[in-house]
């Protein structure tokens, strides 16, 4: 069974390419354009993974990946951010805020893919784990 990305995306075009990159590498891929929008899919049904955009036209990414940590739903929904800066600030609050990866722009299709794949491996080790203790 394929693994359900949502992207969220504010820029249209942007959103375009990566859901025919994402869709090419075999994901099944909803998106949004706003944050409002990805938490109400995300907690309607959880994706597998959540490929995250920082400038949203409604709130920033950081907003949307902590209230995405809230939900009981989706707090344990992989999440990716996508981002134009390399600033180190930038990126220790996207892991502040619940993130897994980062992926700079432009986004390289191969990058993104083995960010994704690294990132799914480690919630399917992390699930594994969890279910062994119960």
């Amino acid at each position: 069974m394929p693994w359900r990305l949502l992207l969220v995306e504010g820029d249209l075009r942007e959103r375009e390419l990566l859901k025919e990159y994402l869709s090419l590498a075999g994901y099944v891929v909803q998106s949004a354009e706003t944050g409002t929008l990805a938490l109400k899919l995300a907690v309607a049904q959880p994706p597998d993974l959540l490929l995250l955009d920082l400038h949203l036209p409604d709130m920033d990414g950081y907003e949307v990946c902590r209230l995405l940590r809230q939900e009981p739903q989706t707090q344990d929904v992989p999440v990716v951010i996508v981002t134009e800066s390399e600033e180190l600030t930038l990126h220790r609050q996207a892991y502040a805020a619940g993130a897994q990866a980062c992926v700079p722009k432009p986004v390289r299709q191969p990058a993104l893919v083995a960010t994704i794949e690294a990132v799914l491996a480690g919630a399917r080790r992390k699930k594994a784990t969890a279910a062994t203790r119960d």
